[in-house]
């Protein structure tokens, strides 16, 4: 649901790749962005919650800085009502654990880790052979024909660079 007063966009789904041509889709988010700060998601959480779409840089900024919203879901949910374990080795899994999805003060720890391999002077090391990486990438792409980017949406192919 559209956060912010009745709308008729309130009652549709943010679903770009089903309801949005190809040359439409910038329209389409300009609609919802225009609408209000939350969408209504297509899909749901595993334990059946509306997915929510934030569309607005300002937006996603402010809620990821409110210390009342946390990532870990399994602690903002009572006893009894835990959703299932994910199965192991599967994505969700494997993303519980991520830094970002990770609340204080697991994500404190796992961020001053994480800095430490992330100073200018370290990255700047890393960054011929990223990019020696990257062209060599794109360039086997381009030779190859591949998508760049491929969805029903917005098709983009390699061309020169």
């Amino acid at each position: 649901m559209i956060h912010g007063g009745a709308s008729t966009e309130e009652s549709r789904v943010f679903a770009p790749h089903r309801d949005a041509r190809p040359e439409e889709i910038y329209a389409y988010y300009q609609r919802f962005r225009e609408a209000g700060q939350v969408a209504r998601g297509e899909g749901s959480w595993f334990n059946g919650d509306p997915s929510v779409v934030l569309l607005r840089m300002e937006d996603v900024q402010t809620w990821l800085r409110d210390s009342r919203l946390g990532r870990e879901r399994r602690r903002l949910l009572p006893p009894g009502e835990q959703p299932p374990e994910p199965e192991v080795n599967s994505f969700h899994d494997v993303a519980n654990h991520f830094m970002l999805f990770r609340d204080p003060p697991d994500h404190t720890r796992l961020r001053s880790t994480a800095n430490m391999a992330f100073t200018p002077r370290h990255v700047n090391k890393m960054r011929a052979p990223i990019e020696r990486l990257a062209h060599d990438l794109l360039e086997d792409m381009k030779r190859q024909d591949e998508p760049l980017i491929s969805s029903q949406v917005l098709p983009i192919r390699c061309r020169s660079w």
